[in-house]
């Protein structure tokens, strides 16, 4: 019997057989490990889905509304060479204020996290490496997503740290809260510009925020300032990645590193993944999307 990440992609199957063939390739790639995250991760996903009255059908109906929007943004970046949207104003209208959008585009790169490698790859970096930084007293998220990785802060953290996400909507706080029900995470509806506690955090997670502002470094610089002496950033961000709601062009890898540079972080390590499994070379020449990932120190 297939179990949650083979059933999906069967679904899938049912309404684009392309799409599940480039799914079913990755998937033969997969490893043990990959497989047993994916499953634990949609078994919650999969009772958080209950709880809505939905089921993971459902979810895979928003991966390929969201697969469909990802194709159209794509062809224009190829023509443009630009994002479709420049101002956050426009975005928040068009998607974060649209219910019916929002929730197909955040029930479809749920499923995303785990069918994409590049994805993956990043969440293993992050799993890997977490405790090499301690100790972490406090940890802060900012942007929680489906709870992914505050979960796995949780895990390997518990005892040890007090846990805060911020985030400006409320969708996804529900669903992150949902995802981590019964830890002692603490989660706050609010603009990140707006936070002014006067405490500081040990480690802070900022994972695909910065392309969806208009000015990335305002944030960067907003979270070195509430970033301990010693703590530890690990953050990620695309490049070459048209969605329907990503402002902030990243050309490539180095331009990422000199922003980093300006808001005055040095990398501890780093790793990036393009999302289509090609010769270097030929990726860029297709600007071909890339995930970047890396844990950052204070100058």
């Amino acid at each position: 019997m297939p179990g949650i990440l083979e059933y999906i992609i069967n679904r899938i199957a049912d309404a684009n057989a392309v799409s599940a063939k480039k799914l079913r390739k990755n998937y033969k790639k997969f490893s043990a490990q990959h497989i047993k995250d994916a499953e634990e991760f949609l078994d919650l996903y999969s009772v958080y889905l209950s709880s809505i009255s939905k089921d993971i059908d459902y979810a895979a109906e928003c991966y390929l509304k969201m697969t469909g929007d990802m194709f159209l943004e794509r062809m224009r970046f190829l023509e443009t060479g630009e994002y479709s949207n420049k101002l956050y104003k426009d975005v928040d209208e068009k998607i974060y204020s649209n219910p019916e959008i929002m929730d197909y585009h955040m029930h479809g790169l749920a499923l995303g996290q785990f069918l994409w490698p590049d994805q993956y790859i990043r969440y293993r970096f992050f799993s890997d490496n977490l405790l090499k930084y301690e100790p972490v007293k406090s940890y802060l998220e900012i942007g929680g997503g489906h709870g992914l990785y505050v979960r796995e802060a949780v895990k390997q953290l518990r005892d040890r740290s007090e846990f805060t996400v911020i985030d400006i909507s409320q969708s996804s706080l529900n669903i992150c809260e949902n995802m981590s029900k019964g830890e002692n995470v603490k989660f706050i509806l609010k603009d990140i510009f707006d936070y002014h506690d006067s405490d500081k955090f040990d480690f802070i997670t900022v994972g695909e925020v910065i392309e969806h502002l208009e000015d990335p470094l305002k944030l960067l610089k907003k979270i070195h300032s509430i970033l301990n002496d010693n703590g530890t950033v690990y953050l990620t961000t695309p490049v070459n990645a048209p969605m329907i709601d990503h402002i902030y062009l990243f050309n490539n890898v180095n331009e990422i590193k000199e922003l980093l540079h300006k808001a005055e972080f040095k990398i501890a390590e780093d790793v990036h993944a393009y999302s289509e499994d090609l010769p270097e070379a030929l990726a860029i020449e297709h600007k071909i999307p890339l995930m970047y990932a890396c844990f950052l120190k204070k100058v």
